[in-house]
């Protein structure tokens, strides 16, 4: 059989290793259960050299305890003096005198520090102190809440937010989606007074999104009523930017009029942002075209550079397709001014096949026009890597 715990099953001598006399067995420390421990096999042998003697073994081992001895043996006793190493005299020779037996297991036990453990102990009951401070939203299947109506508005964020856990978030998730919940309709008030903390956090998103799915028209006005002045830190957020297309979709248009307004002056900076460049769609798509007149005096004064842009081409897309027919027009006599270059280009060859899908027959025969003057230049077009796809578009037309 193998060793275990460095006691070797057999007793007998092992021949592999010569002048046992002269090796001095190492004492192993194990920090954590405080106890030291020296065996034959367990630990290492070094031999002994003209370095200064082990003097400190004697004083360590005395009082250890010894498989198959009494307490309080000394394991002094049986070292054997010897005449010194290299001209060392005075040393003590501490191989045991029992040869062909096995080396006895030495169990040294240490003090243990209190200090670490009572500064632990203060820190457990410090953090049960400031987590029993904030009220949990609610344990699953309680709805007890206790709020404060003095706390700042920071103070009130911070606690919100750690009061909803991502397990706390689940549970509600999935009781909102029963419709025979008899919960429901504490559960949506509970979360119509966190909607702005809980849409900013990765469970939270999707709690407050199937909140508005379940919510009538009241509670629907009071979860878009928490976006009102935040539009453009939620516009810019990876979590709360979600929210708030799904309250445009859902919301009749003329209640999203506020989304719009503090849009205003910032809509071409929206449009180059990868999540704002969706809040913008969703109006587009959502809302009526007097109330995107605003967005579009924006986008067509920046339609060329915004038609290159990797996230604001997807906006000009969106507004050729759901923009009403002047709108379309504004665009594409913008557009025809730099149709030859825009067609070659990456990004801009997108724009360009949507204008000719979504333009009236005038304006398409007019970029058509401005795409082909000539042979020569359809040839030209024909033979780029982008230019190709745009005469594809242009022969279905």
């Amino acid at each position: 059989g193998g060793a275990i715990h460095g006691v070797r099953q057999s007793h007998e001598a092992r021949h592999t290793r010569r002048n046992r006399n002269h090796l001095v067995p190492q004492a192993h420390m194990h920090a954590e259960d405080g106890w030291q421990t020296a065996s034959e096999d367990e630990g290492t042998w070094t031999r002994q050299t003209s370095e200064a003697p082990v003097h400190h073994m004697p004083q360590m081992l005395e009082g250890a305890a010894f498989l198959g001895q009494p307490m309080g043996m000394n394991y002094a006793q049986h070292a054997q003096p010897f005449n010194g190493v290299h001209g060392v005299s005075g040393a003590m020779d501490f191989s045991p005198v029992w040869p062909n037996q096995m080396m006895p297991l030495v169990m040294v036990a240490m003090p243990q520090d209190p200090e670490p453990q009572a500064q632990q102990a203060q820190q457990a009951q410090a953090a049960s102190d400031a987590s029993s401070s904030v009220a949990a939203p609610f344990a699953p299947g309680q709805l007890e809440r206790v709020t404060t109506s003095t706390a700042s508005e920071s103070s009130w964020a911070s606690a919100a937010s750690s009061r909803w856990t991502s397990r706390d978030c689940d549970w509600t998730n999935k009781q909102l989606m029963k419709p025979d919940c008899p919960q429901r309709r504490e559960l949506l008030r509970q979360v119509i007074q966190d909607s702005w903390n809980l849409a900013n956090s990765k469970n939270g998103t999707r709690l407050v999104q199937t909140a508005l799915d379940v919510a009538d028209y009241q509670e629907k006005q009071l979860l878009a009523s928490s976006f009102q002045g935040r539009v453009w830190v939620a516009l810019k957020s990876p979590h709360a930017n979600h929210v708030l297309q799904k309250i445009v979709a859902l919301m009749p248009p003329e209640k999203m009029q506020f989304v719009i307004d503090e849009l205003a002056g910032r809509v071409a900076e929206a449009a180059r942002h990868p999540f704002g460049c969706r809040v913008l769609e969703r109006l587009l798509e959502h809302c009526s075209s007097e109330q995107n007149e605003s967005i579009l005096r924006e986008v067509v004064s920046d339609v060329v550079e915004l038609s290159k842009h990797a996230y604001g081409n997807y906006v000009v897309q969106h507004l050729l397709e759901h923009g009403s027919q002047q709108q379309r027009h504004q665009l594409l006599q913008q557009l025809i001014c730099e149709a030859k270059r825009l067609a070659r280009h990456k990004v801009a060859s997108h724009v360009i096949e949507s204008a000719l899908v979504h333009a009236a027959h005038e304006d398409r025969h007019q970029l058509k026009a401005a795409l082909a003057e000539s042979v020569e230049a359809l040839q030209s077009l024909s033979a780029s890597n982008y230019g190709s796809f745009v005469v594809k578009e242009m022969k279905k037309r």
